[in-house]
């Protein structure tokens, strides 16, 4: 009982099995500290934590891009930075040990993948310090390099885009609904570090409308459930597979030709398209990159068409974009072009 030095007292149970201790009596014998606990050991059995008095004194921090400062650290504990990433919401939050230097203030550096963070300090009890995000707008989490459906659901968060287009690719991953719910608390009432081009008040939209999004599914399934019958449903037949048409992400009508693009694997076609639209936003370069167009993934499933005005500058900014392999000096002909692109 009590704090460095503990103090033991005997006690016995009246003939209900109660044991009644009275705190007051303990008033005076314990010594200052900043830390006290009642302990319970009933004769030849091990200890049990009864009651545990902490300090309220909350820790506070403060950001930079690469680092958190915690001020309010107690000397005798042990505390571990939780760290969850929005931009791998499947993957399991990282830890950092926080080096406890009995200082006022702690640096600790935030060597974390590429992510938007939702960082909670555990000591003795779980406290919110904020959200932190220090990449790179382009920067994708490792995760997402091998995963389609994580880079496109991360590129609508980096790329602000619409809160339908996130809520229709989170819809493709498994993302626990209470991480979401904590870090949305967490952009509400605590202090955060973001780079200019991540804005919060449409993140903390595109959060919002997923909880009442996947309360509205839950709801629905409940409903359908209870009247869908076994047999009916095993009837159903999906609707005909229909395949995507060729697309084209920006047209300008501009004098240029046309190039074909390789990227390095079928999976990195959609990373690099989804760099190359952020590229083309940022840089304002659509005069200079006029058009893209995408064949049919059957037959070309790692190739990307580009229209250019000036092949060696367009070079430049292409070999910049993740997922780039190479790229056809000679034109193709618009007899080809057309091909590849079903226009024909």
């Amino acid at each position: 009982m009590g704090c460095s030095h503990p103090i033991s007292c005997l006690a016995y149970a009246d003939k209900s099995g109660t044991i009644s201790i009275s705190l007051s009596t303990l008033y005076g014998k314990l010594s200052d500290s900043n830390w006290y606990a009642l302990n319970f050991q009933r004769s030849g059995m091990e200890t049990q934590r009864l009651i545990e008095l902490t300090p309220t004194q909350l820790i506070t921090c403060d950001w930079s891009n690469t680092a958190i400062y915690l001020s309010g650290l107690q000397s005798n504990q042990d505390y571990s930075l939780i760290c969850w990433n929005l931009l791998a919401p499947h993957h399991e939050s990282e830890r950092i040990r926080v080096q406890n230097q009995e200082q006022n203030t702690i640096a600790v550096p935030l060597s974390l993948n590429a992510g938007i963070y939702h960082i909670q300090i555990q000591g003795r009890s779980l406290q919110d310090l904020g959200c932190w995000c220090g990449s790179n707008q382009n920067d994708l989490p490792i995760l997402a390099n091998e995963d389609d459906d994580l880079a496109n659901y991360c590129y609508t968060i980096l790329g602000n885009e619409s809160t339908q287009s996130f809520i229709a690719s989170s819809q493709k991953l498994a993302i626990n609904r209470q991480r979401i719910e904590s870090m949305l608390s967490s952009l509400k009432t605590s202090p955060y570090y973001f780079p200019e081009w991540l804005s919060h008040d449409s993140l903390l939209k595109k959060l919002e409308t997923f909880l009442i999004d996947q309360k509205t599914v839950s709801i629905s399934r409940s409903d359908n459930s209870e009247f869908a019958s076994p047999s009916l449903t095993a009837q159903r037949k999906l609707p005909p597979r229909t395949l995507p048409q060729p697309i084209t992400l920006f047209t300008n009508k501009q004098p240029a030709k046309w190039y074909l693009v390789q990227t390095k694997s079928p999976k990195a076609r959609n990373t690099f398209q989804a760099h190359l639209k952020i590229l083309r936003t940022q840089e304002d370069i659509d005069e200079l990159i006029v058009e893209v167009g995408f064949p049919d993934s059957r037959d070309y499933p790692d190739y990307v068409l580009v229209r250019l005005n000036d092949y060696e500058q367009g070079c430049e900014y292409l070999r910049k974009i993740n997922g780039f392999k190479t790229i056809e000096p000679k034109p193709p002909s618009m007899a080809q072009v057309n091909k590849m692109l079903g226009r024909e």
